[in-house]
């Protein structure tokens, strides 16, 4: 029998502590380069290509794959993805996002998708959200919120708090769709709230947030209040110049300057959004294309058109037109925009908001 000295069995089990300590060091570091790929904006994502050329084969490749499909660059996103070994999660996620980017479902790769989710724990949160987009193109809104929730606690445990506030929000936009007679503005305000906190700052997530609190003060006819907001996200997300969340916030702005009768101005964010190669920015502006040929908006509608402009131009359609239905006061768009916000405290003062509009003495 082998018996080891006290020194030498002290110095082994030091060495195997050494390289367990290194080997969990090795995975912290992928780990934290994982997450800066999948939460990195556009602009970020061009530094990393120019900062680390020499990546890792998963890291580098999906760090490509996110670039391609942010650019909606689908050939080089389809070549890209043919090179790619059918290994863990990186060879799925790839395939869901060029899926999503061509609006072509494969209930296969999605079923894949979904047993694999749960057994490669570092991709579960990617995996999720993906899953969770995929349902939303599907138009199955609850299911895909409940892998949006999902998304947010395994990206959470990898340390991915930007990504987590992204899935935040998909929760909250499946919410209208699964909850239509909820007001969702409250919500979209505590989006935005968690997107701007300092250890965040989710410029995306932000400014989509904004678009669609925009989007909901424009269907109450509130729409001053509605393209302050719209200009407010169209600021955030003016880094990200190229990705699908700016060009949206440009047809929606064009929407709204329309509605406004300041055709000059919306001609100039139309003529920017036709730069997108994103399908859904495409749809929506062959459906804004009628405010400058009216008698094409009865033609069949994009198939690629997002749920909320297909509603859009439902409501042109019985409007006879692209301009706003109703129109509210300013004093009521400063009302919609208050309750918005949630409940007031007992200190609101109404004097303070009416102004000059206060009654001080019964009628």
């Amino acid at each position: 029998m082998l018996i080891i000295g006290n020194d030498l069995g002290e110095t082994l089990g030091y060495a195997r502590g050494a390289w367990l300590t290194a080997c969990n060091d090795n995975q912290a570091m992928k780990t934290q380069e994982f997450v800066r790929i999948i939460e990195a904006s556009l602009d970020e994502l061009v530094s990393l290509k120019l900062e680390r050329p020499d990546s890792g084969l998963t890291d580098g490749i999906y760090l490509d794959v996110i670039l391609h499909y942010q650019r909606a660059e689908r050939s080089e996103l389809a070549k890209l993805v043919q090179l790619i070994p059918e290994t863990d999660g990186v060879w799925t996620a790839s395939r869901l996002r060029l899926m999503i980017l061509e609006r072509k479902i494969d209930p296969e790769l999605l079923a894949r998708a979904e047993r694999q989710v749960a057994a490669v724990s570092s991709w579960e949160g990617e995996l999720s959200i993906l899953i969770g987009m995929t349902y939303t193109i599907l138009e199955r809104h609850a299911i895909a919120r409940g892998w949006f929730h999902r998304a947010i606690g395994a990206l959470e445990r990898i340390g991915a708090r930007r990504k987590a506030v992204k899935a935040f929000l998909n929760v909250v936009v499946a919410d209208t769709h699964v909850y239509p007679e909820r007001n969702p503005i409250a919500a979209y305000h505590d989006v935005y709230r968690r997107a701007m906190r300092p250890h965040c700052r989710e410029l995306s997530v932000a400014s989509t947030a904004l678009l669609n609190i925009s989007r909901e003060y424009q269907e109450m006819g509130a729409s001053l209040a509605a393209l302050k907001f719209c200009n407010q996200a169209v600021k955030l997300i003016a880094r990200d110049f190229g990705s699908l969340t700016y060009f949206l916030a440009l047809a929606h702005r064009c929407n709204l300057l329309l509605e406004l009768e300041r055709l000059a101005e919306a001609r100039v964010d139309y003529e920017l959004a036709k730069a997108s190669g994103f399908a859904e920015v495409q749809a929506a502006l062959e459906v804004l294309s009628v405010a400058f040929s009216p008698e094409e908006l009865s033609k069949s509608c994009p198939e690629a058109l997002p749920a909320g402009w297909r509603r859009r131009r439902e409501a042109w359609l019985q409007n006879g037109g692209i301009q706003a239905k109703v129109r509210l006061s300013a004093l009521e768009e400063k009302l919609v925009r208050l309750l918005g916000k949630g409940p007031r405290s007992g200190s609101f003062s109404w004097k303070s908001f009416m102004g000059n509009g206060w009654a001080t003495k019964p009628a």
